[in-house]
C-alpha cells in the first residue's frame, strides 16, 4: 500500500518515504535513477517536492474505504455507529455526545436497508480502480515506448553524423593530397630553365638592338644560335591546362525531397 505516492517524470510511482530513503545522500539539482527502469531525472527543491501521484492517492483511499470499517474523520479511534437525522451526517458516539445529543439519531445498521449495497460499491469501486490501474500502466508503457523510438533514433543519426565526419575528412584529405601534387607539378616547371624569361629577354634585346642598328654585346652568329636554341625549345607540356581535374558528386543519401534519410515509424496506428 502506497504512503504519500509521488510519481517520477518516467510516470513510476513509489512512496515518498521510500524515495528519501533511496537518496538520503542527493542533494537538489542532483540527478538520480528511477529504481525501476533507471531513468535519470533531477531533484527539484527535494524529494520531498516531486509531484503528488493523486490517482494512486485515490485508489489508496478507495481501497481502504472498502477493506476497513468506516472510521469517524474526527476521532480516528472511533468507528462511525449512528447516523443524525437531523443533520444527515454519520457519527462516532463521541460525536453524537459533543454536538449531536438531543437529536434524533439511527443506528447505522438500522438504516443500511435503504442505503446502496456495500457489496455491490465496493465492486464497482474495485473494477474502476483495475480500469484506472491499466489505463495508468497503458501510459506508462507508450511513454516508455516513445523514449526507445526517440533514443534509438538520435543513436541512428549520430552514428550517420559520425561516419559523415570520417567520410568527409577522407574526401579533404585525399583533395588535399591531390591539390598538393599538381601545384607542386606546377611550381616545379615554374623554375624550369627551359622557360625562364630571363634569357629570352636578353636575347630580345640583342636583336632589338640589332635591328636598330645599334651596338650588340654579342657577335651575330652567335646570337642567331642562341635565339634559334631559345625558340626551339618545346614548353607546351608544361602547360597541361586541358588535364582533367577531379570534380564531387554528393552522395543521394541527402536528397531534399526524401523523408527517409534515417528510417521511418512501421506498424503506426491511428
Amino acid at each position: 500500500m502506497y504512503k504519500d505516492p509521488r510519481i517520477l517524470p518516467c510516470l513510476h510511482t513509489f512512496c515518498a518515504s521510500c524515495l528519501e530513503r533511496s537518496g538520503q545522500f542527493k542533494l537538489p539539482g542532483d540527478s538520480m535513477s528511477c529504481p525501476v527502469c533507471r531513468q535519470l531525472f533531477i531533484i527539484p527543491g527535494g524529494l520531498s517536492q516531486l509531484q503528488k501521484d493523486f490517482k494512486m492517492e485515490h485508489f489508496v483511499h478507495i481501497r481502504q474505504l472498502t477493506t476497513t470499517k468506516p472510521m469517524c474523520t474526527e476521532h480516528a479511534d472511533e468507528q462511525i455507529r449512528l447516523c443524525c437525522c437531523q443533520c444527515k451526517t454519520p457519527m462516532c458516539i463521541v460525536c453524537y455526545t459533543s454536538r449531536h445529543n438531543g437529536h434524533a439519531c439511527n443506528n447505522i445498521t438500522e438504516i443500511s436497508h435503504i442505503l446502496p449495497p456495500r457489496q455491490k460499491i465496493s465492486e464497482v469501486l474495485r473494477n474502476t480502480e483495475q480500469v484506472l490501474e491499466r489505463l495508468h500502466n497503458r501510459k506508462v508503457n507508450v511513454v516508455n515506448h516513445f523514449a526507445r523510438i526517440m533514443e534509438h533514433i538520435h543513436e541512428t543519426a549520430d552514428n550517420y553524423i559520425a561516419a559523415a565526419d570520417r567520410h568527409r575528412y577522407s574526401l579533404l584529405s585525399e583533395v588535399n593530397n591531390i591539390k598538393a601534387d599538381l601545384l607542386e607539378e606546377i611550381e616545379q616547371a615554374e623554375t624550369n630553365p627551359a622557360i625562364s624569361l630571363k634569357p629570352l629577354e636578353s636575347v630580345f634585346q640583342d636583336v632589338h638592338l640589332l635591328l636598330t642598328g645599334q651596338r650588340c654585346q654579342h657577335d651575330v652568329a652567335i646570337l642567331l644560335n642562341r635565339a634559334k636554341e631559345l625558340t626551339s625549345v618545346d614548353i607546351t607540356y608544361t602547360i597541361n591546362s586541358d588535364a582533367k581535374l577531379p570534380t564531387f558528386k554528393p552522395s543521394l543519401l541527402i536528397d531534399a525531397s526524401s523523408n527517409n534519410v534515417l528510417g521511418q515509424l512501421q506498424g503506426q496506428s491511428t
